[in-house]
């Protein structure tokens, strides 16, 4: 069973919590492994970055696991913002090409996407139902299948919505999503900060492209920290926009400058 307890999540003994959509709490045994590192690293220095390797590939395994893929597709993201942004900058889109995404998307999943009309691409926007309904209703609610078929062009490289919407709590159904993504050669990018934690996913299964979310909601873990998947087909495709020493193979070989990336999703931490 769930342990619920106040002993587990102090933030209980003040107050009642329900805004997992924003900073959830954070559990104690998570709060005193990452104090003691803190103290590990005023004490001991440089010596503290011994452990950072194993805790990452541990962190990937245990990250794959709950979304059925392989640690090969997963790597680790600041947070949602972060992983998007290296996706839409490093997407080979060519002038006229057209990105599909919701009007009243969160930020982190607008604003890269319309960064990429400098690049000729057009970003389309689909409309809120409440739009066509009554008036008196007009609080954000959620895009349509509908809508989106006909939106879809031959130009249409890539489909970037939110699973949960943030303003409504609109849940889109992964799997349709997917399959009519997958039947037209359209790329499926997900922002699941809403979600992940809370409503199983599988993004292979679904046929999902590219899956981002932070870890601070219903994952309850620390701010600054996100999880980012990346199809190998996906993956291909998308060029480096950031760079450093530790998305090399040769690692601590500073002196090494030979060009040689990961090609797995490590690429993509680039320090």
């Amino acid at each position: 069973m769930f342990d619920k307890s106040t002993k587990r999540f102090p933030v209980k003994e003040e107050f009642i919590f329900l805004a997992h959509c924003g900073i959830s709490p954070l559990y104690i045994e998570a709060a005193i492994l990452g104090a003691e590192l803190l103290h590990r690293h005023s004490r001991e220095g440089l010596l503290v970055a011994n452990d950072y390797m194993a805790i990452l590939e541990n962190l990937r395994s245990s990250c794959a696991e709950f979304l059925h893929t392989s640690a090969e597709n997963l790597n680790l993201v600041k947070n949602t913002s972060e992983g998007l942004s290296m996706i839409a900058n490093g997407y080979p889109f060519e002038p006229g090409d057209e990105i599909i995404s919701y009007v009243h998307e969160y930020p982190a999943n607008h604003y890269p996407w319309r960064l990429q009309e400098q690049r000729g691409v057009k970003l389309k926007l689909l409309p809120d139902r409440n739009e066509t309904e009554v008036e008196l209703n007009r609080r954000p609610c959620s895009w349509s299948m509908a809508d989106l078929e006909k939106t879809v062009t031959d130009r249409t490289r890539m489909v970037a919505l939110s699973h949960v919407q943030f303003s409504s709590g609109f849940a889109a159904d992964l799997g349709e999503l997917g399959e009519f993504c997958r039947s037209r050669e359209i790329h499926l990018v997900i922002d699941a900060a809403q979600s992940l934690g809370s409503l199983p996913i599988s993004p292979e299964e679904a046929h999902i492209d590219a899956l981002v979310a932070s870890s601070w909601k219903w994952l309850l873990g620390p701010i600054g920290t996100g999880i980012m998947y990346t199809s190998p087909s996906l993956r291909d495709k998308l060029g480096h926009v950031m760079s450093g020493a530790e998305l090399m193979q040769q690692g601590p070989d500073f002196l090494d400058h030979t060009w040689r990336p990961w090609s797995n999703a490590k690429r993509f931490e680039y320090s």
